[in-house]
């Protein structure tokens, strides 16, 4: 009887992030034995290839490169060489736009090449050269690459093929439920190959755009463990349309870092960091209010109106008189009620 797992595979945190990350963003084969999973983002790549390394899969590397085909050109009038070799290609079109297409083709991994676009004759040299976070290019053309990690182990993808459907993509729970550690390990695998994080003005938000609306579901349902809100709707914003999950809020974001959430894509990771660093935090967590408003009495340590509280706050009175009422019902606070306009102030036996 063949074993459920590849052998010496122990299900950990590492292990978790890769699972995520290959039904979200990656893809493999049980009848040819293989797995792939690409991205521009090389950081991203590179902790991909670390977990598959120490599992013990075998991997290779190649690079997918799309190059923008100018308009009213047909394939016979174009050619790739690399070193005098010619390069097959195909054409790919724009899911958005018809007629917009891309020349795409993969090399073997290098951290460089010098490769020569054909066009009617005409030369176009194009020198790629790996970076820290990405592939950059030197050309008066505008170019792609992605990153593709191969892998092989039969027993590997059967575990995968097995325990994950990727024509049904949904969240297993069974795996993931044993340890906190491992939903907040998933949640970073799909942000880091599936989300968007993005910040102006007063703006923060943490989305994920998909298909499957049975894993969003799921994707919702995980988030809700951990304790954050968010939000489901249909996005009908492009020719694909998908469900998009999203959530905001300084006290989302936190409770997440203060989980574990880890993000490998460089550029995510640092949008992140600095919504983390500039969000202006006005709004006090609903836990948090009574005790808030208490300390803040404390703080002014004489007896002042709502109005002038409110001030004090930076917070409208509509605000500021709903929790002194609260924290007036409780006996929480002294309240002189000789004056037209009530005197609140902090009480002693609740510090």
């Amino acid at each position: 009887m063949r074993p459920a797992y590849p052998v010496n595979l122990e299900i950990n945190q590492d292990l978790i992030y890769l699972i995520e990350a290959l039904k979200v963003e990656g893809y493999w084969s049980i009848k040819h034995k293989e797995g792939s999973i690409q991205n521009k983002n090389l950081p991203f790549l590179r902790n991909i290839e670390r977990i598959s390394k120490n599992i013990g899969l075998n991997t290779t590397k190649r690079i997918l490169v799309k190059i923008k085909m100018p308009d009213d050109l047909c394939k016979e009038n174009i050619n790739v060489f690399h070193q005098n070799k010619k390069l097959k290609f195909h054409i790919e079109m724009s899911p958005f736009n018809k007629n917009k297409k891309k020349i795409v083709f993969t090399i073997p991994y290098q951290k460089s090449y010098e490769l020569i676009l054909k066009i009617n004759g005409n030369i176009v040299p194009i020198k790629l050269y790996e970076g820290e976070e990405e592939f950059h290019f030197n050309s008066n053309i505008k170019c792609w690459a992605y990153l593709e990690i191969r892998f092989w182990n039969a027993n590997f993808i059967r575990f995968l093929d097995n325990h994950f459907n990727k024509k049904d993509l949904r969240i297993n729970f069974k795996f993931l439920l044993n340890k906190k550690e491992f939903l907040i390990n998933a949640l970073s695998a799909i942000i880091d190959s599936e989300g968007s994080i993005d910040y102006y003005q007063h703006y923060r938000r943490i989305s994920i755009t998909m298909k499957p609306k049975k894993y969003i579901e799921d994707l919702k349902k995980l988030l809700t463990i951990l304790g954050v809100h968010s939000h489901i709707y249909y996005d009908k914003s492009n020719k694909c349309s998908n469900y998009k999950l999203s959530f905001s809020g300084w006290n989302n974001f936190d409770i997440l870092l203060k989980s574990g959430l880890c993000l490998r894509q460089s550029k995510k990771y640092q949008k992140l960091k600095t919504i983390m660093k500039t969000y202006k935090r006005k709004q006090i967590s609903r836990n948090k209010a009574q005790k808030h408003y208490v300390e803040k009495l404390k703080e002014i340590n004489k007896p002042i109106k709502a109005k002038e509280f409110s001030e004090y706050l930076c917070k409208s009175k509509r605000v500021v008189n709903h929790y002194l009422t609260k924290l007036m019902k409780k006996g929480m606070i002294n309240v002189d009620k000789t004056n037209v306009a009530y005197l609140y102030s902090y009480k002693e036996e609740f510090s």
